[in-house]
């Protein structure tokens, strides 16, 4: 089944890579262009038998990769429980993939403020199997959700780590050693979907 985005979906995964951008820059402002990464849009991918699509996701250019290291996946019309199953999918049958973000924007009714849409936001990363697993279906780890937040009401506090962003390369020198991840401006993330949605 194919999901057809919505506005409150392109703006969630627009803003994201707006955001992602801005905070990479502000770390390195002498440079015009971003370094050492590159934004990769909505390319397919084979993971398995299935074809997937991230919302947004950006890759290393330090490698000979042109897979992501950071997935966006965004879902209006997903389900939570389909966005999980995406998340498991990136991180088991693509290895260059260090994290997962995956935000659910729920159009279900919220106590008290029915015009807000319920927004949970879960950062999944890969982990090692519990007990190896040989033939055709060994995977080398496991998609797990690392850290929740329900973002309805408030947002809180987002980063994302320049090892992750930078997937198994190096991160360039120019970043230098004081910062070891960009941080995100989580409530205009969560404005802005909250305007879109309305």
């Amino acid at each position: 089944m194919r999901f057809m985005p919505s506005a409150t979906h392109d703006e969630a995964s627009g803003f994201w890579v707006q955001n992602v951008t801005l905070a990479l820059a502000a770390l390195v402002p002498h440079q015009s262009t971003l370094l050492g990464c590159k934004f990769i849009g909505t390319r397919t991918y084979q993971l398995r038998e299935r074809k997937k699509q991230a919302d947004a996701a950006f890759r290393p250019t330090n490698g000979n990769s042109q897979n992501p290291s950071v997935v966006l996946e965004v879902g209006c019309s997903e389900s939570l429980q389909q966005l999980k199953t995406d998340a498991r999918l990136w991180i088991e049958h693509m290895p260059e993939v260090q994290i997962v973000i995956i935000i659910s924007i729920d159009p279900g009714p919220v106590p008290a403020h029915p015009n807000l849409p319920r927004i949970t936001i879960e950062l999944w990363r890969g982990v090692a199997p519990p007990r190896p697993i040989c033939g055709e279906h060994a995977r080398r780890r496991n998609g797990q959700m690392v850290w929740q937040a329900d973002w309805t009401h408030q947002a809180g506090p987002f980063y994302i780590l320049l090892a992750d962003m930078f997937g198994r390369g190096q991160v360039p020198d120019e970043y230098g050693e004081e910062e070891d991840c960009i941080v995100l401006d989580s409530e205009a993330w969560r404005e802005e979907i909250i305007e879109a949605y309305q």
